[in-house]
């Protein structure tokens, strides 16, 4: 099994990671600035034009009703402290009901819970717990040989603290929890219809107590003979603290998925013996985009006597002596370099280091506040990640948010977060020369740097806003929440249309056995674009023109709110007919449904749809399939569009209709400032505003695959090519085994950028 990139993934849906991301780096020149949104004088505008559709959530309460209950050791102290807090501060800034429960609480906010004793009773029995870990962990002197031991058990003197502290949640997503959750307890006391996700930060929850597993694999097996414990005992307390792992989990009977914030975490636990079997999920890191940005470094510079035209070659860690992260890797490379004169290395973090040979270098000690720190990475011209091993590197996130690309080795999220050298640029191997060498590509050009820090902090805007991370672990949320009711999967639980589709599929499919009905696969992505619009707080009327039997206008209706009106537009109209099927389909009196027996151009040439100008979400073309007509039809429709609203055409790609197909091609040619196609399949193609055009290919890209497999037993390949005229819209069509995703010609397990 493998896992899907840069978003959530539906259980059962899962690719493999052996086909790299997207590279524009590849493309002619002339498009490279639309890839990667890199312009001429600094960062593109595109940003400043974000579709509409996807910034609606907070404000109209989509996830309202959701209680999360978040579990991690610390709240601000360490990278996954830090990363779980950010989750928790864009849970809050979409809408959801959030507690963040801690052993050591640093930050007063009010949803913020510390989990410790708190009478005597309680601090009695805490310390008894932590003496029988403690004692267990009492023959492995190399454990005591450092600050932070790099191995801890899945035992937790706070067990019962936990329990009593925990208030009822929808779900419970546990983080970084050494210490704070025993695993046996906490998941024999969970309910089955409370889904947990486990967002793995590093590898511990993997593994029988390492937090990095090096070149072990144990971890894939039953651990023991463990090089971090010293031991070359088989049966050693790795084993055992995997053995218990493994049992705490066949005990746990509800639903459990994994998030994953790289690529390579992902892959890692899909390896392991204990979570191979379990539903990964790949949502990256997020953080406040406004906070870490580029700022004006030069009065820094001038503290730290650093010319203004002088290279600053950064490295950040929390201690400089932690091996892991590489610091005496960096330090061989540049020793092995010949630099000029204007090139200084900057040190932040606690400890002192050896310093390299040939470089003048400042060691600055730790810095704690965001804001100094993204002034610190704003200075930096370069900063280098040297680790061995890592997970989603918080600092080289943050840097490229403030505009700085990163260097570093093909290992980890690093291949993630920088891409094929699109945002910085990675050695080509593991050895210090290697390094040495990437280093001083990247140094020979400041002005390539200077695009790399652009599409960086483009990167970050389109993937890594704490809104973005919020949105995708909000809509897990609401899917597992779903599932453990019972409820179709990615069915609201907040009282919206969203969802009732698939529930409702054979009823409406049958409204139309023979010719005029709608396919199989066209009816699942109405689905995935109705729920889509409804997580998204999108709202409106809906259309139809060449209503027929009803079987289009029933899916419509079902996903109509109260208040929301249906306008079907038909001139051999059967009125009692169509109301008959829409309400054998299961409609409600939600939608007031409006039916024309007209034709469309009668309708456009009076004004008789004017009620609906700017207010239609979803509309769709049926009706004549003549050129002229579906142009015309065209016409009626686009005035008629809502903010995020979409147009269906029929019978587009169908060799009995091919005016079709020439219309809509000649529209969005001779009004590409009206409307764009981005996608097509199943017979049918979907059009939006330009201003929607990106998010909607977003949502396609990230969802409609494993959504149409996962709901509607739908298999199908989503196509893109790179043409000039099929850079906006997507290809969809059924496959019969083979993967899910073909990009200019190439077949690939993971979606397209």
């Amino acid at each position: 099994m493998a896992y899907r990139s840069l978003v959530e993934v539906p259980a059962g849906f899962v690719t493999r990671l052996d086909t790299p991301p997207f590279s524009a780096r590849h493309h002619p020149v002339s498009r490279i600035a639309r890839l990667i949104s890199i312009s001429a004088t600094g960062i593109s505008m595109a940003r400043r034009q974000t579709p509409k559709l996807f910034f609606a959530i907070s404000e109209l309460g989509a996830w309202t009703g959701m209680r999360v209950a978040l579990l991690n050791t610390f709240d601000t102290h360490g990278g996954a402290a830090r990363a779980a807090y950010r989750l928790f501060q864009g849970l809050g800034r979409i809408g959801i009901s959030r507690t963040l429960y801690v052993a050591r609480r640093d930050d007063a906010h009010g949803d913020v819970i510390a989990v410790r004793p708190e009478s005597s009773e309680e601090m009695e029995d805490w310390k008894g717990r932590e003496a029988a870990i403690r004692a267990e962990e009492g023959p492995y002197p190399a454990l005591k040989r450092h600050a932070f031991a790099p191995f801890h058990s899945d035992r937790a003197a706070r067990s019962e603290l936990l329990e009593r502290r925990l208030m009822p949640a929808d779900v419970i997503n546990l983080h970084w929890t050494r210490g704070l959750v025993d695993w046996s307890h906490f998941l024999a006391a969970r309910p089955a219809d409370v889904p947990l996700v486990w967002t793995l930060h590093d590898q511990h929850i993997l593994t029988g107590g390492c937090h990095y597993t090096g070149d072990c694999t144990g971890f894939t097996d039953r651990c023991g003979r463990c090089p971090v414990l010293e031991s070359q005992d088989a049966d050693d307390l790795s084993a055992r603290v995997l053995a218990r792992k493994r049992a705490a989990l066949a005990a746990f009977k509800g639903p459990m998925h994994l998030v994953a914030p790289s690529r390579w975490m992902a892959g890692q636990a899909q390896r392991s013996a204990l979570f191979r079997d379990r539903p990964v999920h790949v949502i990256p890191y997020g953080l406040d985009s406004h906070r870490f940005r580029q700022r004006d470094a030069g009065a820094l510079r001038d503290r730290l006597g650093i010319r203004r035209d002088t290279t600053v070659l950064m490295f950040v860690a929390h201690a400089l002596t932690d091996p892991r992260k590489g610091y005496d890797m960096l330090r061989a490379a540049l020793d092995g370099m010949a630099l000029s004169d204007d090139c200084v290395l900057v040190l932040v973090g606690h400890g002192r280091v050896q310093h390299p040979v040939r470089v003048p270098t400042i060691e600055v000690g730790a810095v704690t506040s965001d804001d100094d720190m993204a002034l610190y990475y704003s200075m930096a011209d370069l900063l280098v990640v040297p680790s061995g091993q890592d997970n989603y590197p918080n600092i080289a996130l943050e840097a490229l948010a403030c505009g700085t690309p990163v260097a570093g080795f093909p290992i980890g999220g690093l291949v993630d977060l920088v891409g094929r050298d699109e945002r910085g640029i990675l050695a080509a191997g593991l050895a210090a020369g290697d390094l040495s060498r990437a280093l001083a590509e990247a140094l020979s050009d400041r002005s390539r740097l200077a695009a790399l820090g652009h599409a960086a902090r483009d990167f970050v805007e389109r993937e890594c806003t704490l809104e973005r991370q919020a949105e995708r672990y909000a809509a897990l949320y609401t899917d597992l929440h779903a599932r453990a009711r019972g409820l179709p999967a990615g069915a609201r639980t907040t009282g919206s249309a969203g969802g009732v589709m698939s529930a409702r599929r054979d009823a409406i499919l049958g409204l139309t056995p023979a010719h005029g009905g709608m396919s199989a696969t066209s009816y699942g992505v109405w689905d995935f674009l109705f729920r889509t619009q409804a997580e998204k707080g999108i709202g409106g009327d809906g259309l139809e023109i060449g209503v027929f039997r009803g079987t289009g206008a029933a899916a419509i209706c079902l996903n109509l709110r109260a208040g929301e009106r249906f306008c079907g537009i038909d001139r051999h109209l059967d009125r009692a007919g169509v109301l008959a099927n829409i309400a054998a389909a299961g409609c409600d009196e939600t939608a007031r449904i409006e039916l024309l027996a007209a034709c469309s151009r009668q309708v456009r040439r009076k004004g008789l749809a004017d009620s609906y100008r700017g207010a239609c979400r979803f509309l769709h073309i049926d009706g004549e399939h003549s050129y002229d007509a579906v142009r015309s039809d065209l016409d009626l429709c686009i005035p008629l569009m809502a903010d995020g609203g979409v147009i269906s055409v029929d019978d587009f790609f169908n060799p009995d209709s091919v005016c079709v197909t020439h219309a809509v091609f000649d529209h969005i040619r001779d009004r590409p400032h009206d409307l764009r196609l981005f996608l097509c399949g199943g017979g049918k193609a979907y059009l939006c505003a330009p201003r929607d055009l990106g998010g909607w290919r977003a949502a396609c890209l990230d969802r409609l695959v494993p959504f149409l497999e996962t709901v509607h037993g739908t298999a199908v390949r989503l196509s893109r090519n790179s043409h000039a005229w099929e850079l906006d819209y997507l290809g969809l069509a059924p496959r019969d085994g083979g993967t899910p995703y073909l990009e200019i010609g190439r077949y690939r397990d993971t979606p397209p950028v």
